[in-house]
């Protein structure tokens, strides 16, 4: 009978771990992109309508919800790739932007997720 309390509790106990070990990984999931970021950075969420591949990085379009269209530079520290926009495109996924003005009130991408 002490056998069967000693594996309850041993499988209790794994259960337990791991229901804590998930919650953390999708609270750090959630979290990254504003921890990541710079504080200064702002955030947008739309589609992407278009994009390109050019010698500095990526250019692409952003549609907000409003149906202001908004174009982004995605340079060598930005977290996107061109793969990643063109599947957002073709499943009209929600985007969400973190940028922040550059030079001549451009806007720099940091993060597209």
């Amino acid at each position: 009978m002490s056998f069967i309390n000693r594996m309850k509790a041993a499988v209790i106990v794994i259960v337990l771990i791991g229901s804590i070990t998930l919650g953390c990984m999708e609270l750090l999931i959630v979290m990254e992109p504003a921890v990541t970021n710079a504080r200064h950075a702002d955030h947008v969420n739309g589609l992407v309508k278009q994009v390109d591949q050019n010698a500095q990085g990526l250019n692409f379009e952003l549609q907000t919800s409003t149906g202001h269209l908004m174009n982004f530079t995605c340079e060598k520290e930005c977290r996107a790739t061109l793969g990643h926009l063109q599947r957002h495109i073709r499943e009209k996924a929600k985007t969400d932007v973190y940028y922040i003005e550059g030079p001549n009130n451009s806007l720099i991408a940091l993060d597209v997720d």
